[in-house]
């Protein structure tokens, strides 16, 4: 993987991956995380779907602007999300 820079540019169908990482100290309940999108990239997974990741189970839904995440339970510990997204510059 190589970050977006001014000179390393996107083209059209360019695949991203955007990666988010948590860092989670205490346990917690009932987590929503929102990924807003910028415009010029579509995403690749657009069904929503349950998914189990790492000893950690998730709702991921895709929507036009952006993708949720809904978390029951997130113990202790660093968690990464990644998606794909395909750009249109």
């Amino acid at each position: 993987m190589t970050p977006v820079t001014s000179e390393n540019s996107l083209t059209t169908g360019d695949l991203l991956k955007v990666r988010i990482e948590i860092v989670c100290d205490r346990d917690m309940e009932y987590l929503h995380l929102k990924d807003m999108r910028s415009s010029g990239v579509e995403p690749v997974n657009v069904i929503s779907r349950y998914k189990y990741q790492d000893g950690l189970g998730y709702y991921e839904s895709t929507r036009d602007v952006s993708t949720n995440f809904f978390i029951s339970y997130m113990p202790k510990g660093t968690y990464i999300f990644e998606y794909p997204l395909r750009g249109y510059p």
